[in-house]
This record gives structure tokens, sequence and C-alpha cells, in this order.
């Protein structure tokens, strides 16, 4: 193997040198002697023209150089020609570092390039072009290395691949060995842990066995208890079942009473609300009906206002103005106006005067409405009143209360008392209340 890498190293490669001048031709042009020129006082005047250079045997440029001065920011255009077509083919580059510098690698036969202008600054000039590459002589030398070079290459690349196969076989024999050693070893050490898992698994099913035959003589006990406990909760459960039943019959009637004396006792006070919310209503509306005639009234007094302005101009202007032909000219209007803001006064204070009374009997209503609460909760505190007999006594306190509320609206002959309904009514209860009295001292004894 380093006999190879020897040969490989000792193998001379031939690197690109500069095309010597008498391959050019046309040796006298001015043109020509720019090539490896090395006489700092020999240069051209740059100017955007092309500058042709031609060989006398084809060449194999790597890369061109063409030196120059003040040609900062500038780019230069450059084409060649090769034997194999008579087209030139174009490039372009910049001006780097004082020199415009091309990449060919490729055979050719001449070219030419051109620099673009400049306007103004110091006047640019070209001073030497190189290229740089290899003959037909240098490139069949070239090529008899490379085949050299490229035999050693193959012939180090098989005594290595002949290495790496040998490697890469110990060491997949040895990978195998050790993967056989640690599956071994896995595999007695698997034995191991199987042989102890089974030890613990016997010791615990032997306890579980004996934890089993104890569960069952303690469960069968259990059972025994739990069917007596079943049948004493059956008999428990028939017995609330029915106490429940008994109950939920007692709620229901209770219900039903408790919801009728509620009716009762609010009789009054469930009116209160519509009432109230009625009264409301109407506000609003004759609110908005009265400023129908605050409107009028308004715009009469605009209409006066201006009207008395338009007359103390007429006065002004004219000297011989007669007052009393105004006066009775304007003497109907005057009525008129006088008529309409009467009318649209009166309106508007029947309006307001009834908006002011609902507000009233809204008020008094509720005072109506907690007096009544408070002396009907007070009146049978500490009484030994029957529910009917609190309840007539209520209803008459309310109505009593009500008369002088609605004295509007009822007349003054109205009595609750001297109703036949409720005098008939009283005096069964009366004759009723005897009776009760005289059971119970029999329930007592």
């Amino acid at each position: 193997m380093s006999d190879q890498i020897s040969e490989i190293n000792n193998t001379i490669v031939s690197e690109p040198s500069r095309i010597p001048f008498e391959l050019f031709s046309k040796k006298n042009n001015k043109t020509t002697k720019l090539i490896n020129n090395d006489d700092e006082e020999f240069f051209i005047k740059g100017r955007n023209n092309w500058y042709h250079f031609g060989l006398e045997a084809p060449v194999f440029a790597t890369n061109i150089v063409v030196e120059a001065l003040n040609y900062d920011y500038k780019d230069c255009e450059f084409r060649w020609k090769t034997p194999r077509n008579n087209e030139f083919q174009t490039t372009k580059a910049s001006f780097s570092q004082g020199k415009f510098e091309f990449s060919i690698n490729d055979l050719i036969t001449e070219f030419e390039f051109r620099p673009a202008s400049k306007y103004w600054g110091q006047t640019p000039r070209i001073e030497v072009v190189g290229v740089e590459g290899f003959t037909l002589d240098w490139l069949e030398d070239a090529r008899e290395e490379l085949s050299n070079l490229r035999i050693a290459k193959e012939r180090a690349i098989h005594e290595a691949q002949k290495t790496i196969q040998i490697s890469q076989q110990k060491e997949a024999s040895i990978q195998e060995q050790q993967q056989k050693l640690t599956e071994q070893q896995n595999s007695i050490q698997e034995n191991n842990n199987k042989i102890d898992a089974l030890t613990e698994q016997i010791a615990e099913l032997e306890g579980a066995k004996n934890d089993l035959q104890d569960a069952i003589v303690k469960r069968k006990a259990e059972q025994s208890e739990l069917a007596a406990r079943v049948e004493k909760q059956e008999a428990t459960i028939e017995q609330r079942t029915a106490e429940r039943d008994r109950l939920g019959k007692q709620i229901n009637d209770k219900a039903a009473e408790l919801k009728s004396l509620e009716n009762d006792i609010y009789l009054f006070p469930s009116e209160l609300s519509e009432f109230a919310k009625r009264g409301g209503e109407d506000k609003s509306f004759y609110w908005k009906l009265a400023l129908l005639p605050l409107l009028v009234i308004t715009a009469i007094a605009g209409q006066l206002l201006l009207n008395a302005v338009n007359l103390s101009t007429v006065l002004n202007e004219t000297s011989n103005a007669r007052i009393f032909s105004i006066f009775v000219t304007r003497m109907p209007y005057v009525l008129v106006a006088t008529a309409v803001v009467a009318a649209m006064l009166k309106l508007a204070y029947a309006l307001i005067s009834e908006i002011i009374r609902i507000d009233k009997e809204t008020r008094s209503l509720a005072k109506v409405s907690i007096v009544a609460t408070d002396v009907s909760a007070a009146s049978a505190d500490n009484l030994e009143l029957s529910d009917e007999e609190i309840y007539h006594l209520r209803t008459g306190l309310k109505m009593d209360l009500l008369r002088e509320h609605l004295k509007t609206y009822l007349s003054d002959e109205f009595r609750y008392s001297d109703s036949e309904r409720v005098s008939s009514r009283l005096a069964f209860l009366k004759k009723q209340r005897p009776n009760h009295e005289e059971e119970s001292p029999e329930h007592g004894a």
C-alpha cells in the first residue's frame, strides 16, 4: 500500500504557465507587443475598441489577465474562438486589483477584449496581457503524466479495497463472536431470573392458597349474617314505605290548606302591583297629551313676539302711520290667539291635574296596603279566633280601608257588615262556635 502512495507522490504533473510571445501572430503590431510585456514605459491608451490577438497554433488557455490602470468600477468584454467552430464565445469581468481576469479553460485560436468607456478622470491605459495555459506539446506531456498518475491511483485504490475488505471481514467475525458471547450470557441470566421468579411465585401461590381458604370460611359466615340482615332491612323498608305514603298524603293536605290560607291573606295586596303599573301607564299617556298644548302655547308666544317687532318697525319707518287702524286690524288675531292660549292652558291644567291625582292615589294605595298588613297581623295575635273568623275580620278591615281610599268610585253608604252574604256567614259561625267549645272539654277529658 505504501509503494502505491509513494508512486502517486512521485508522479509529476505540469502546472499551467504563460504562453510565450513567439506563438502569437502579427508580432509587429503594437497590440501584440502587450503579450507578457515587461517594459514599464510601454503601454496603450485605453479606448472602447476591440483589441485583437491571434495565435499561430491552438493553445489550451486556463485564464487570461489584462493588467491596466484607471479602470476602477468598469467592466471589460472578452470573446474567443475555438477550433471546433468559427463563432465567438463571450464573457465579461470587472476591474479588480489593477487587472481584468477572465477564466477560459478551453482550446482557443484567437481572442479579443473591449474595455468600457471612461468619460472623465485620468486617462486609462493597458500595460500587460498575459495568457496562462498549455501548448499542444505541453498537453501531450501532461496527458502521459496524467495517465501514469491514473494507473498509480488505480493500483492504490485496488490495494486499499483489498485491505478494507479483509479488515471488514475480521471486524464482522469479531462482532459475530461478541454477539454470540453476549447472547449466551443473556440466556444464562434470563434462566437464573426465571428460576428465582418461579421460586417466588410458588411461595406466593402457597400463601394465596391459605388466604383463600381462610377467606372462604369468613365469607360463608358473612353470607349467613347478611341474609338475616337483608330480611330485617326488607321489613324495615316496607314499614318506612307505608310511613312515607302517609306523610306524603299529609303533606299534600297541608299544602292545599296553606295555599288556601295564602289566597285568603293576600286578597288585597295581589292587585296592588297591577294598579300601580296601570297608573304609571296612564301618567305616561297624559304627559304625552299635555305636550301638545304646551307646544301650541310656545309657538303662539313666539309668533306674538315676532309680530310685535314688525309693528315697531312699521311705526319707526312710517311717520304717518295710524295706530288706531293698526290696532283694529290686529284685534281679531289677538282675540283668536287669546282663545287658543286659554283653551290650551285649560287642557294642559286638566291633564297635569289628572297626573297628580293618579300619583296621589298610587301612594295612598301603598299606604293602605302597609296598614292593612300590619293591623291584620297585630289584631290576630294572642286571640282565640278560628281561621275563618280571622279571615272575615281581616276582609272587613281591608274593605273599610278600600272604601276610604276609593271614595270617588264607591258610594258613602256602602257598609261591609250590611252585606247579606257576610251577615249570614257570621251568624252561622256564631252558632257553630258553642258546639266547638262543648266538644273541646270532652276531648280533654
